[in-house]
């Protein structure tokens, strides 16, 4: 994010920043929320109801609601000195009032990560997904954040065959630059954890196997 807004646009894929002008173009807007506004569990409200279509699109599955609202209530101390801990925010895109998409970002001094995201089956055609993501690199940069962290996406992604192929184009589409981390590792100190790992896979096999074929029936 140190380079210039300019500069940032030209080393994304043509294709995102046609996406980005044609979704202001279309009149989306992009609005942005703390833990400060008083309408802020009203706005979890509508990235929770989000969320749950996404899922019910993608076959994932997400936090309790409680979750996004806690994250971001627990950065409201920190809104007003940056050098004490991160700050999060909720960006909300709107067509013509109607609120269509949603993401989460963490902001610190040293960079700022994309954690969430959700969006409407409707108006997909607008590209506020594109939009988002730029106001939010924007004002990561203008924070004073070094880095956009798009917190992860499959090393693999690139084959078009891989499921989340999709995923690994939006996020390596804004450019920047893939960085390989060895992952998270579990260091079980109990007996139940096999019995724990078991239903952890089942649950993976029934989201993105199971119902994403009664889906699709």
């Amino acid at each position: 994010l140190t380079l210039k807004e300019d500069e940032i646009l030209s080393k994304m894929h043509s294709k995102w920043r046609y996406n980005i002008r044609l979704s202001e173009k279309k009149g989306v807007v992009v609005k942005k929320y703390s833990g400060m506004d008083e309408n802020i569990s009203e706005k979890i409200d509508v990235f929770y109801k989000l969320t749950k279509e996404t899922n019910e699109r993608d076959g994932n599955s997400s936090h309790a609601k409680e979750y996004y609202l806690d994250l971001i209530l627990s950065a409201k101390e920190f809104l007003h000195d940056k050098e004490s801990g991160p700050q999060v925010f909720l960006y909300i895109a709107e067509s013509e009032g109607e609120e269509i998409a949603s993401i989460m970002v963490l902001f610190s001094k040293t960079e700022s990560i994309y954690l969430y995201g959700a969006s409407s089956n409707k108006k997909r055609n607008l590209m506020p997904n594109h939009l988002l993501q730029w106001n939010a690199i924007k004002d990561a940069k203008a924070y004073g954040s070094l880095y956009y962290d798009m917190y992860g996406m499959p090393p693999e992604g690139k084959n078009e065959n891989h499921p989340m192929h999709g995923l690994y184009m939006f996020k390596s589409n804004f450019g920047g630059k893939n960085i390989h981390r060895t992952g998270t590792w579990d260091f079980p100190f109990s007996p139940l954890y096999g019995f724990y790992s078991f239903l952890e896979k089942m649950r993976f096999f029934y989201f993105r196997k199971v119902k994403k074929i009664k889906k699709h029936r």
